[in-house]
């Protein structure tokens, strides 16, 4: 399972616009037969719980893993659940998800917020979204350790002299596992494995590389909605065109895969680094006035991503080892 989600990984990269321009359809087709042989070997399935996936390690859905063990000492600490929204609770704040993260997540009726008809309230933008959001990220009014995270302007999470406050008032969920010790202890005891890949992956990388080889066919729809279905979204609809299946594949890797060093790379095979990687990061800010939360979008930072940036520059040490090697454009 692992070598051939390897393979159809390989292909999928081979595959897609930044290392095929001329759109081969017969590398799609390799990397859809590779990623149908993993489905086929009728090994692996979805793990009921999206959230206790990432540290049950004797899971279903876990195809390749880095294993690890908990340190013996005397106070092994977790530097990834370390890195949760700063609380006063001994975490630093090192992880902050973007409100552009946010945004992408549906509504639990499958449509994105951007849709008018979706029911998505900007004022109350929490309510009915797609459940991976709650166990993914920490944001206002998420329940942790007994406590009911507070990102508005002077709460819990939020303090102006909290140096490990979240920088975009969101923390990291995903990976965590609440039911450790924390305060003075920090946090103990977790020793995740590291998932190189899992069934959805390869569910997704299904649904991709059949869509851009012969379109949206029933075995498209079938492997992307058993991801969705996991999460209780609905199945997407009927009818989608090529290219509307592909943007919604794209966006149920964004969400299911986030964290796990997809996106990265993802983009820059997509050939889109220029649509989600050059422009503004936002976050939230949220001003508490009595009962009354007022919610607004910010920008935290503009970033500038240039088309060059899709690829590496070739190291100085091979370009002298290799005179026939020549850079890579914009370096």
């Amino acid at each position: 399972g692992a070598a051939l989600s390897v393979k159809a990984k390989t292909y999928l990269y081979q595959a897609s616009p930044l290392n095929n321009p001329s759109n081969n359809l017969a590398v799609w087709q390799s990397a859809a037969a590779s990623a149908k042989a993993v489905m086929d070997l009728n090994v692996y399935s979805l793990y009921p719980d999206y959230y206790k996936l990432f540290f049950d390690k004797a899971n279903p859905e876990v195809i390749f893993a880095r294993q690890f063990q908990k340190p013996q000492m005397a106070s092994p600490i977790s530097y990834t659940l370390g890195m949760s929204a700063g609380i006063g609770d001994g975490t630093w704040g090192g992880f902050a998800p973007t409100q552009n993260l946010v945004d992408a997540y549906e509504m639990t009726n499958g449509k994105l917020i951007t849709d008018p008809t979706s029911g998505y309230d900007a004022q109350n933008p929490y309510k009915n979204r797609d459940t991976r959001l709650d166990k993914t990220v920490l944001h206002d009014g998420s329940p942790w350790k007994g406590i009911t995270i507070q990102t508005y302007e002077g709460g819990n999470a939020n303090q102006s002299s909290n140096n490990d406050r979240s920088r975009t008032s969101y923390g990291l969920k995903k990976f965590m596992d609440e039911s450790l010790v924390t305060g003075a202890q920090v946090y103990q005891g977790q020793d995740n494995n590291w998932i190189f890949y899992r069934y959805a992956d390869v569910l997704l990388m299904y649904s991709e590389a059949q869509n851009e080889a012969v379109g949206p066919d029933g075995s498209v729809y079938s492997a992307i909605n058993q991801v969705r279905q996991r999460a209780g979204q609905p199945g997407l609809p009927a009818g989608l065109s090529q290219s509307q299946m592909r943007d919604r594949i794209h966006n149920e890797r964004r969400v299911e895969m986030v964290f796990e060093e997809s996106r990265f790379w993802d983009v820059r095979r997509w050939k889109q680094g220029m649509t989600y990687f050059n422009g503004p990061i936002n976050r939230i800010k949220i001003i508490k006035a009595g009962t009354v939360l007022t919610y607004s979008v910010e920008v935290y930072e503009n970033r500038i991503y240039k088309e060059y940036q899709n690829v590496f520059p070739i190291p100085l040490f091979e370009l002298d080892k290799n005179p026939k090697l020549k850079q890579n454009l914009g370096y």
